[in-house]
């Protein structure tokens, strides 16, 4: 497991569980735009 000190934060620190748990969100978020819509999500 690794930890990030946030910049110009000193009493701030990240872990990666949360970011995995973020990326996790994101690709389920994908999987339902893709069910709904039939398609990949488009970054204009």
């Amino acid at each position: 497991m690794g930890w990030w000190n946030v910049p110009n934060k000193n009493e701030l620190i990240v872990g990666d569980i949360p970011l995995d748990w973020i990326g996790n969100l994101w690709k389920e978020l994908q999987e339902i735009y893709l069910e709904s819509l039939g398609r990949r999500p488009a970054i204009e």
